[in-house]
């Protein structure tokens, strides 16, 4: 458990898990585990480097308050799976992203999917490709980021095989 231990530490010094930053660390560590394992419905591996590419992410997701973890097949007519990812975008953004009028709109029941929103009193405008295609297209992230405050946080999409991690980072994060 140590690695687990030292791991949560240096992540609350980047402002994760802050709300449990005065648990000791046995229980630090249970707490965060149980979130972890709520989140996945799976025990924490006893050796989390065994894949190393992604043990920090799977510790990182027990932090809601910091970190979106989703499954990307979702974009399907009714489901608002554009206009819900922004809201929850807007959750872990620390305040850095507050979308306005976002409105998801679909031209039939297999697109193309229009998602329209105001940020920091800029007009965003992003079309769904490929009405057919029911993953949500993470290629929105570019446009969210280019109407924020470059010095505040920003969304950042973890590299690797499942591209369904977001985080809003600073640059010194």
């Amino acid at each position: 458990m140590t690695w687990y231990r030292d791991s949560i530490r240096y992540f609350q010094g980047f402002g994760f898990y802050t709300d449990l930053i005065d648990l000791p660390d046995d229980a630090l560590v249970e707490r965060v585990a149980a979130r972890v394992v709520a989140h996945w419905d799976v025990e924490l591996p006893a050796d989390p480097l065994a894949t190393p590419q992604l043990a920090d992410l799977f510790l990182l997701s027990g932090d809601a308050q910091r970190v979106w973890w989703h499954d990307l097949e979702c974009v399907y007519r009714g489901a608002e799976a554009y206009a819900g990812a922004l809201r929850e975008w807007a959750t872990i953004s620390r305040s850095a992203f507050a979308p306005e009028g976002v409105v998801e709109a679909w031209a039939g029941d297999a697109g193309p999917v229009l998602v329209t929103c105001t940020v920091r009193g800029v007009p965003l405008r992003f079309i769904h490709p490929d009405g057919h295609a029911d993953f949500l297209d993470m290629r929105v992230l570019r446009l969210l980021n280019g109407a924020l405050n470059p010095a505040g946080p920003r969304f950042a999409l973890p590299t690797g095989p499942d591209p369904n991690v977001v985080i809003a980072l600073t640059t010194a994060e």
